[in-house]
């Protein structure tokens, strides 16, 4: 396996980008898997991931398009409307 990690920008953000060649042998064949990260420097929160087989074909991506690394919540934000006829159990009252 073989690991390599640069400085970038993604999203306006400095970026770690990780890379990494993996083989794996499967029924006799040799199979190379490269997949390559992008890590926020500031968060640690995983900003793009692709994966690409031996050919060269991207099998896998996931890509951050907008994040909101500083939003602000208010108190209703975290208010729980329970529908009608559910009881709120506390879990230190619940018998097993």
């Amino acid at each position: 396996m073989t690991f390599n990690v640069v400085e970038e920008s993604f999203l306006n953000r400095p970026v770690y980008h990780f890379s990494r060649k993996k083989e794996d042998v499967f029924q006799g064949k040799t199979h190379v898997y490269l997949t390559d990260l992008w890590v926020d420097k500031k968060t640690g929160f995983l900003l793009k991931e692709t994966i690409n087989d031996n050919n060269g074909t991207q099998v896998s991506e996931y890509t951050v398009t907008k994040v909101n690394f500083n939003p602000t919540f208010n108190e209703k934000d975290f208010t729980l409307d329970l529908p009608k006829g559910v009881k709120l159990v506390e879990s230190s009252k619940k018998k097993n």
